[in-house]
């Protein structure tokens, strides 16, 4: 499967499976990719916003250049491949994936006693 520059927000991707498949430059904002395989693809320059990933497979998957602004369950996302450029931007939705907390080290104390 090969699409380009296809509009497809909020597309419905639940435990779909996809083997050497190619997206490039598509809107996937909002998207629900919940318990999709993805093996060996490409998605590339796409806008993955907003996109639920929880307990999505990605396995080889090529990401460069797309965006994960508030995507869920990004921690679905390894195994995959990013470009440099995309480090800071993924560490947001994956940090809040796996319950990470970012804080000055006086506010520690109590957040080690907070609900987190």
């Amino acid at each position: 499967m090969e699409i380009t520059g296809a509009p497809m927000t909020e597309a419905w991707l639940r435990s779909s499976t996809w083997d050497r498949s190619e997206l490039d430059g598509c809107d996937l904002t909002g998207a629900d990719f919940y318990d999709a395989r993805i093996d060996g693809s490409r998605l590339l320059r796409c806008r993955l916003d907003g996109a639920q990933l929880s307990t999505a497979s990605f396995n080889r998957v090529a990401l460069h250049g797309s965006t994960f602004t508030g995507a869920l369950g990004a921690d679905a996302l390894r195994h995959t491949i990013i470009g440099p450029d995309q480090v800071v931007d993924l560490a947001i939705p994956l940090f809040a994936a796996l319950h990470i907390k970012v804080a000055d080290e006086d506010q520690v104390n109590d957040l080690a006693h907070a609900d987190l």
